[in-house]
C-alpha cells in the first residue's frame, strides 16, 4: 500500500498472483469458452502479466474458481463455465411480477417508457439467459417482430413533430409513400400505431407501425404546417350499449326511447369509423353525409369478404 500511494501505480509486486490471475480466467470464460491458447494470448498480452502460463498452474486456477462454486468443463479443447455462484437469478414469482408491470405499463406510460422498460428486461435476459422469463415477455410484448431502430427513430421524430415520408404497405393500394406529420405513437388493441397529419387529406390519421417499411426522408423544417377542420360526427347507440364509456370528444345530444344520440368532433375521420365500427349492429351513423356513405360502404366490404370467405 505504502508503494502504491507513494506512486499511485499498480505494479506486479503489488498483486495476490492467485487472486488475480482467477479473476482474469473468471472473466474470460464468462465471455465463453476459451481455448488453451486463448487464455495463454490472454496472459501474455495483458498488460501486468505478460507472461506464459504453465499447464498445471492454469489448473490451480481452474481449480480456485471451482471451489467457489463455478462449474467448469473442458468440451472439445475449450474450457467452459456452465454456471457460477455471482449468476443473477430470478424466481417465478419474479417473472410474473415483471410481467403484471409489463401490462399495467401498457395502458399508462408512452410507448416511449414501455419501450425503454422491454428493453431494460430484455438486457436482463441476455446476462441470466432466463428462459421462461424470455417467453414470458414474448407472450405480451407488443414490440415482439418489430424493427426496435424504427420504433427509436419514430420515437425522435415525435417528440420533434418532424414531416417524414414513409413506405406503407397499404392493405387496399400495396406499397405507397405518404407524407405525413409525426405526432405520436400509441397502442391500441395490443398493437404500435403511428398518429400524426396526413398531408395527403389534410387530417389526423395512424399508420400501423408493422406496415411501415421504412422513413423515406425526414423534413427538419416543418414548413407549411396543415390547419386540420374538425368535422362533427352524429351518431346513435341503442339501449344496451347506453352504458358505453364516452371519450372527451363525444357528447350526449339526445336521449331517446330508442337509445341516445350522441356527437363526436373530429379530426381523424379513420380512427372514428374503427370506434364506431367496434360498436357493431348497437350504433347507428346518423352524419355527416359523406361519412355516413363511407360507413355504409365499408360495412358491405366487409359482409362481401365475410360471405366469399
Amino acid at each position: 500500500m505504502k508503494e502504491f500511494n507513494k506512486t499511485n501505480t499498480v505494479t506486479y509486486n503489488l498483486m495476490s498472483f492467485t487472486g488475480f490471475k482467477s479473476l482474469l480466467l473468471f472473466s474470460l470464460l464468462a465471455k465463453g469458452p476459451q481455448t488453451n491458447a486463448q487464455i495463454q494470448a490472454a496472459f501474455k498480452n495483458h498488460e501486468y502479466l505478460k507472461e506464459d502460463i504453465a499447464g498445471d498452474t492454469l489448473r490451480v486456477y481452474i481449480n480456485s474458481l471451482r471451489r467457489v462454486g463455478c462449474v467448469i468443463e473442458r468440451k472439445k479443447g475449450k474450457y467452459v463455465m456452465l454456471s457460477h455462484p455471482f449468476e443473477l437469478s430470478i424466481s417465478q414469482e419474479q417473472i410474473r411480477a415483471i410481467i403484471k408491470i409489463y401490462r399495467i405499463i401498457l395502458n399508462t406510460l408512452d410507448v416511449s417508457d414501455i419501450f425503454e422498460y422491454e428493453k431494460f428486461v430484455r438486457k436482463l435476459i441476455s446476462h441470466t439467459n432466463n428462459s421462461d422469463l424470455k417467453e414470458a415477455l414474448d407472450r405480451v410484448s407488443v414490440f415482439k417482430n418489430v424493427d426496435t431502430a424504427l420504433v427509436q427513430d419514430l420515437i425522435k421524430y415525435c417528440a420533434k413533430k418532424r414531416k417524414i415520408t414513409i413506405l406503407y404497405n397499404s392493405p387496399r393500394s400495396s406499397e405507397k409513400d405518404i407524407q405525413v406529420i409525426a405526432n405520436k405513437l400509441g397502442i391500441s388493441q395490443g398493437k404500435i400505431y403511428l398518429y400524426g397529419v396526413s398531408l395527403e387529406y389534410n387530417q389526423d390519421s395512424s399508420y400501423l407501425l408493422s406496415r411501415i417499411l421504412k422513413v423515406l426522408s425526414v423534413d427538419i423544417k416543418n414548413d407549411n404546417m396543415p390547419d386540420l377542420k374538425p368535422v362533427t360526427v352524429g351518431y346513435e347507440l341503442s339501449k344496451t350499449a347506453q352504458n358505453t364509456k364516452l371519450t372527451d370528444e363525444d357528447r350526449i345530444v339526445e336521449i331517446t326511447d330508442n337509445g341516445i344520440l350522441v356527437e363526436t368532433t373530429t379530426t381523424n375521420l379513420f380512427m372514428t369509423k374503427r370506434k364506431l365500427l367496434e360498436f357493431g349492429p348497437l350504433c347507428t351513423v346518423l352524419y355527416p353525409d359523406d361519412f355516413r356513405e363511407d360507413f355504409i360502404s365499408t360495412l358491405k366490404r366487409m359482409q362481401k369478404e365475410y360471405s366469399d370467405g
